[in-house]
């Protein structure tokens, strides 16, 4: 230790080790090269032994009597002074160490680096000479006289390291990755137990009701290998940080056994989804009128708060394989979370404050007040447009650990065909519950004040009907509402079809006739899962709303396996509203 924390020279100290089998007696030994006359060394205690015992450290300190280290050196160390101020040079020095006839025993010349004040040069492996390259600075402050070098291996040391942070995907069972490196002196060959703690408090201390997973490795490793493994954690908690702490049992040394793991975990496919698309607003710089915001509307359909920050949406790719992509970072109000069955709006805008946004000022029911009562979120992309196409475009979110949370590709044809011109009419979902690649589930908005919703609910809005447990397990078919009048009023436009099926894979038909038993639509013909919904718009298969008057449902569902056919047939009534 040649410069201590305080700077105070007494403190200053030379550590020996006895790497023979016999004792060695160290009385009358001398110490030159840092002092112009060589030092004699006696025991500090005052008495006349200074035996230094096979394996063990002995510590040199200079004549001066020294307390600072007590604590840190073990009881019944060999404490030796030198007869003078061991006077050891903060930027180069050489030390030699004489025995009691003259004989050099060891030399040793060093270089100081500045900023390792307190910091003691170690040597590394014992056994080996005095290069440079065999010292480095204590991982200690204060070094540890009498003890074990913090930079000398160990026979048989595994040392565990994170790979940090980790984003992976939701699922069941999350991998958790870490290196595993040999930093002994001997080939690790055996088997170790890893256990996973969920650092539940973030006190990065493992506690027994936090540990999750434990897992048997087999290691082959030589020394200063390196291996990437990992660990699963089943069934994770719903969150989209995970602080994880692993600990490794059990080897040579306990202090790199250890590793803490940030582990951000992508959300569940279709837990945030879009909701409602202003691809083509109305603006004009010469018309003295409030301009239209362009806009993204994502609803959160699950039932946790999620983060957002640094999501990201991306738009179609054009022909040289670019594409636009925004990322997420802070709401309005410097807040990355979108609670629950709450809305947030992804929208276009230059400006520093809500107040002089164009959302703000375009649709003035967008209150602050209003936005804190419903927890609507607004983002700000910096930028005059999302340059949404008009001809139809795909949008993806995605969030941080790469995972397509939900996808949409529109086309303006995705419009009610009661509508002529759709400029200034956003595109809505008829329910946030509904796939966003189904074109029968969007259609125009009818509000006929601000051409859209943004941060409300839908004005062509359905509720999907809840099938009950009892239902599920046996074939069910629920129309509604019945009758349907599809007049673009936002008002039960549409037909939704629920149904569960007794099957989990089937091919399902879902065809309308008319009074004549003329095919007039079909609206399903595809394979199927166990359940969903289907909404008619009233169409027929050649384009044109049909008239009003009853109609004929038939809904066949054919088993893949078995070929059984499982048929509803029901009538339906297309209404006119007076």
């Amino acid at each position: 230790m040649y410069d201590p924390t305080n700077g105070t020279s007494a403190n200053e100290f030379i550590e020996l080790y006895n790497l023979g089998a016999s004792e060695v007696d160290l009385a009358n030994w001398k110490l030159e090269g840092s002092v112009t006359t060589a030092l004699t060394l006696t025991n500090a205690n005052g008495t006349s032994s200074a035996i230094l015992q096979p394996n063990s450290f002995a510590v040199v300190f200079s004549s001066a009597t020294n307390t600072f280290y007590n604590a840190s050196i073990p009881t019944g160390a060999l404490i030796l002074n030198a007869n003078g101020s061991l006077s050891l040079n903060n930027t180069d020095d050489k030390i030699i160490l004489k025995n009691n006839t003259g004989d050099i025993v060891v030399s040793l010349s060093y270089e100081g680096i500045s900023g390792k004040q307190g910091y003691s040069l170690e040597k590394i492996i014992l056994n080996k000479g005095e290069a440079n390259t065999n010292y480095g600075y204590s991982m200690t402050v204060n070094g540890t006289p009498g003890k074990r070098n913090t930079l000398t291996p160990f026979e048989h040391d595994l040392g565990i390291r994170s790979v940090s942070p980790q984003y992976v995907p939701f699922q069941e069972s999350l991998p958790v990755s870490f290196l595993l490196t040999n930093v002994g002196l001997n080939d690790f060959t055996s088997s170790i137990s890893i256990s996973l703690f969920y650092d539940k408090n973030k006190n990065r201390s493992p506690e027994a009701t936090e540990k999750v997973a434990e897992q048997s490795i087999a290691i082959d490793l030589q020394p200063n290998m390196t291996k990437l493994d990992k660990i699963h954690y089943t069934q994770p908690e719903l969150k989209d940080t995970l602080h994880i702490i692993l600990i490794l049992l059990k080897d040579d040394r306990s202090s790199n056994d250890t590793t803490f793991i940030t582990l951000v975990v992508g959300s569940k496919p279709k837990s945030i989804v879009f909701n409602e698309i202003m691809y083509e607003p109305v603006q004009d710089a010469n018309d003295f009128i409030q301009d239209q915001p362009d806009f993204i509307e994502l609803y959160n359909a699950s039932e946790t708060i999620i983060n957002l920050n640094g999501w990201q949406l991306r738009d179609k790719p054009n022909e040289n394989g670019t594409f636009n992509k925004y990322t997420i970072s802070t709401d309005i109000n410097g807040l990355p979370y979108l609670p629950a069955k709450s809305y947030c709006i992804i929208v276009p805008d230059t400006t520093k404050t809500y107040s002089n946004s164009r959302l703000f000022k375009y649709y003035t029911y967008l209150t602050s007040e209003y936005l804190a009562k419903d927890n609507i979120k607004i983002f700000f992309v910096k930028m005059l447009t999302l340059s949404l196409g008009n001809e139809g475009d795909e949008l993806k979110l995605i969030d941080l650990a790469g995972t397509t949370i939900d996808s949409v590709s529109y086309l303006p044809t995705w419009h009610s065909r009661l509508f002529s011109l759709t400029r200034g009419l956003s595109l809505e979902k008829r329910n946030p519950y509904l796939s966003s690649s189904e074109k029968s589930n969007w259609t125009t908005c009818t509000d006929r004040i601000f051409g859209a919703t943004p941060g409300k609910q839908n004005s062509t809005f359905i509720n999907v009907e809840q099938i009950s447990p009892q239902e599920q397990s046996a074939f069910f078919v629920s129309l509604f509402p019945n009758p349907f009048s599809p007049d673009g009023d936002g008002y039960e436009d549409a037909l939704n079809i629920s149904y569960t099926l007794a099957s989990s894979s089937s091919h399902l038909r879902v065809r309308i006739y008319d009074k004549f038993g003329r095919l007039v639509k079909t609206i399903f013909n595809q394979p199927t899962s166990s359940n969903g919904p289907i909404i008619w718009d009233g169409m027929a298969d050649w384009g044109t709303g049909l008239p009003i008057g009853k109609y004929i449902l038939l809904f066949e569902a054919t088993h893949s396996e078995t070929g059984a056919i499982q048929t509803f047939k029901q009538t339906i009534v297309i209404a006119k509203k007076f």
